[in-house]
């Protein structure tokens, strides 16, 4: 079970951006879920171990915006200044997205891990600030305009 802080997460981009979450992938046209806090499907690696999967743990959260589609890569890039901005309000120690990395460490840096993160955001808490809530409160206004500006094909913020 996703703990409050993803919850919260997931359940304020699903409806400040309605047309894309949940959604279809934009290259098969096929339904896919782009907020996913349950671990994917890793039965391919096979280093995988569901013991240390954070998803697993309820700390997780994939925002499914693929970076070789440029409008779902600017949302994303975007999305990631809101989180950065917003990130002592949030409590999460790291957003991972497009190969590169920001955690309580700072950042960017290069990402490094064996997944690029081309197809989605990973944003994720640790546990002992997995409980924090009430922090959309004050970033609704940004998610808002992102929306509004993404969705009338405007330029966002980092263009």
């Amino acid at each position: 079970m996703a703990e409050a802080a993803i919850m919260e997460l997931r359940n304020a981009l699903a409806a400040t951006f309605p047309e894309i979450f949940p959604g279809q992938d934009p290259t098969t046209k096929k339904m896919m879920p782009r907020l996913q806090a349950a671990p994917g499907d890793h039965s391919t690696n096979p280093n995988y171990k569901s013991s240390t999967d954070p998803h697993v743990a309820g700390l997780a959260l994939d925002i499914i915006l693929l970076a070789w589609v440029e409008q779902e890569r600017k949302l994303a890039e975007n999305l990631v200044d809101i989180f950065v901005y917003y990130k002592a309000a949030m409590g999460w120690s790291a957003v991972v997205y497009n190969h590169a990395t920001i955690d309580d460490y700072g950042g960017p840096k290069p990402h490094t891990g064996p997944d690029p993160h081309t197809s989605h955001i990973h944003i994720q808490w640790p546990k002992s600030r997995a409980g924090t809530t009430g922090f959309i409160g004050a970033m609704q206004g940004d998610l808002t305009n992102l929306h509004d500006l993404w969705a009338n094909h405007r330029p966002l913020p980092n263009d």
